[in-house]
């Protein structure tokens, strides 16, 4: 079955990767001065490679903006889809650095 595969405990979930992206797309447009945001989801090794590129407002605080997002993302992945992120604060920050892109 292609997707993504969610393990808790002894169950296992199946995810549609456009399902996914949906929900991530839903919760990046809720966040204000976002114009335009294409997310893009690539299943990397059994890892859920997520890319966004956003278009906003030339006036934002981008530092600021960029942490709103990555709230959001890590709510949708963790909170909604049961994904783990890795196990501490700064390999997460890694993570997220290294697997989604954000233009400049």
């Amino acid at each position: 079955m292609a997707g993504l595969i969610v393990e808790k405990g002894q169950g296992h979930a199946y995810l549609d990767i456009e399902s996914v992206r949906q929900q991530i797309y839903a919760a990046v447009v809720r966040v204000t001065d976002i114009r335009r945001a294409e997310v893009t989801i690539d299943n990397v090794n059994g890892r859920a490679a997520v890319r966004l590129a956003v278009v906003s407002n030339p006036t934002i605080n981008a530092p600021r903006k960029k942490a709103d997002l990555r709230r959001e993302i890590l709510k949708v992945l963790e909170d909604q889809l049961g994904f783990a992120s890795p196990p501490n604060r700064r390999s997460t920050s890694a993570w997220l650095r290294q697997s989604k892109r954000f233009p400049a």
